[in-house]
């Protein structure tokens, strides 16, 4: 018999998936009005964010997929990485970046070849 050909993965697929919940310390500083924004940016590179979701604080803590479908410009997406970093931010303001006072936690390095889901942890209150 012939061997079966491997299909090809599907780059639209490719993404990062991420758990995303908040450390026991921040419970409080927060209204579940509050914005949160979970996106991933290149290593090196650009700022601009590579896939984001917006969303707000009741619905944490949520698992997301960083995919091409949350890409905020077709030039730059997810799937043209291996490795991202991913912020999590509960913004007080509503608008993206992290400006002082907002929560937020990081994941310094995902591989867009795992599987498996990441933790990211909201831990930190920006200066």
């Amino acid at each position: 018999g012939t061997i079966p050909e491997v299909p090809t993965a599907d780059v639209s697929t490719a993404g990062v998936s991420v758990n995303v919940t908040i450390s026991d310390a921040l419970n409080g500083k927060f209204t579940p009005q509050h914005t949160v924004f979970i996106y991933a940016i290149a290593l090196e590179g650009p700022r601009m964010p590579l896939a984001a979701v917006k969303l707000s604080a009741s619905e944490l803590p949520i698992n997301v997929m960083l995919d091409d479908s949350r890409a905020m410009t077709p030039s730059a997406k997810i799937s043209q990485h291996k490795n991202v970093r991913i912020f999590a931010v509960i913004s007080q303001s509503g608008t993206p970046g992290i400006k002082p006072g907002d929560l937020h936690g990081s994941i310094t390095n995902a591989s867009l070849d795992v599987e498996d889901t990441y933790e990211l942890v909201i831990d930190s209150v920006a200066e």
